[in-house]
């Protein structure tokens, strides 16, 4: 890859870049693959007999009746429930050996699965990177009052002994560990969850290196000829074409790449025609090294135990010294192109540090928000979509600038100036 080139332009690539290209890589794709409906459905008969036999287990002050109690009638019924618990568990208990496919999950697959049956889940990977962050920061007050799973949810259920304040899915997803040999224990929590959330990686990276195979070089040929800013040759090149179906003698502006997506095939088309694409970056890993989901650090402060679930922190322990890499962020760069980028809240230190690095509200640097209408019925709510995160991001970014009059109007002075612009392709 040449370095030798100065960038004009920043390009600044989502998941919504990869499915324009024909990727299956949604995170409804994902689930669906790797969760056969045989899976989920034998997935829901177990998780129904845990609930199950979890409501006939004697709890606090219940055990010491069960016990201690002269009660005959008390005692009685105490008896009978316990009876109806032993009976239903080993039901549990015998189901579970049969369920082959069970050994094979982790963590979150049970998280995500017990979601999908509760919640609508957008096929969107910062909707689930949001969830992960909501998993590790929701307080327990929380967890108690909507019945949702949270570390700290788990982490109360490992203290409390007799369940008493513990919802069904916290315990399902304890128990699942314990017949996985993988016992969740309460000085050791973090790490073992973060363990988790690497098979879940692991798996998707396995998933997606498979996917890719169909992934058309063409299509992003097609998609990022429209994005980077070019000169069109003369009108007598106009049915002369190259094997990506450019016109022969096109010249494409010197081009930076910043994508949070874990393909590059990019390389394959600019090498065959001339080095016009200065730097490739792939935030957050690629399929020939480690992948990353995580949590944006904003959200988690840095003594947290828990801060080692952050995008930053993941990112710094598979850093390493190459003396032939560039920064991606050059001071030439006048222009800043989104595409396929949800801009969701995730990744809001990555574009306050881009927007930082080039002065956004001092600097005539342009912002360019490309999207495309994927399902004609609901063209105009994906333009509301797209107008929506644009204007969130930006008054976000706003509330970080040390002039606060300047981040209230920033939006505006955009637009005067004439310096954002969003394009549908």
């Amino acid at each position: 890859m040449s370095t030798q080139k100065i960038p004009e332009e920043l390009i600044i690539l989502g998941n919504g870049f990869d499915l324009a290209c024909g990727l299956k890589s949604s995170y409804t794709d994902f689930f669906n693959i790797y969760l056969s409906e045989e899976v989920k459905s034998k997935l829901g008969t177990l998780y129904q007999m845990f609930c199950e036999f979890e409501k006939y287990r004697l709890k606090g002050d219940e055990i010491e009746k069960f016990k201690n109690s002269q009660d005959e009638h008390e005692r009685f019924e105490l008896v009978e429930k316990h009876n109806n618990f032993k009976r239903l568990e080993q039901d549990f208990n015998k189901f579970v050996p049969e369920f082959n496919e069970f050994k094979d999950l982790n963590l979150f697959d049970i998280f995500f699965f017990m979601k999908s049956k509760k919640e609508n889940i957008s096929p969107n990977w910062s909707n689930i990177e949001l969830e992960i962050q909501l998993f590790l920061t929701e307080g327990l007050e929380t967890v108690q009052d909507f019945n949702l799973i949270c570390i700290d949810s788990i982490r109360g259920a490992l203290i409390d002994n007799d369940r008493q304040e513990v919802n069904c899915d916290t315990m399902f997803i304890i128990e699942c560990m314990k017949l996985w040999n993988r016992e969740l224990k309460i000085e050791t929590l973090e790490k073992q969850i973060l363990n988790e959330l690497y098979l879940f990686e692991k798996k998707f990276k396995e998933y997606l290196i498979i996917a890719n195979e169909s992934f058309s070089i063409k299509d992003i040929v097609s998609i990022l000829s429209t994005i980077i800013d070019k000169i069109d040759p003369p009108p007598s090149y106009l049915n002369m074409r190259d094997s990506y179906g450019i016109r022969i003698g096109t010249i494409f502006s010197n081009t930076s790449i910043l994508t949070f997506n874990y393909t590059n095939k990019f390389a394959e088309w600019q090498s065959a025609i001339e080095n016009f694409i200065v730097n490739i970056q792939n935030v957050h890993g690629t399929l020939d090294t480690e992948i990353v989901f995580g949590v944006d650090e904003i959200a988690i402060d840095a003594s947290n135990n828990l801060y080692n679930f952050t995008k930053t922190s993941r990112m710094m322990n598979n850093t390493s010294y190459d003396s032939n890499s560039t920064p991606i962020l050059h001071p030439n760069i006048k222009k800043i192109k989104f595409y396929g980028h949800s801009l969701s809240e995730m990744d809001y230190s990555y574009f306050q540090s881009i927007f930082d690095f080039y002065n956004l509200y001092g600097s005539d640097v342009q912002l360019f928000f490309y999207y495309s209408i994927y399902n004609e019925t609901i063209a105009e709510d994906i333009k509301s979509n797209q107008l929506q995160a644009i204007t969130k991001m930006i008054h976000k970014y706003g509330e970080t600038m040390n002039n606060k009059d300047h981040g209230r109007n920033l939006q505006h002075k955009l637009l005067l100036e004439k310096r954002i612009h969003i394009i549908c392709i």
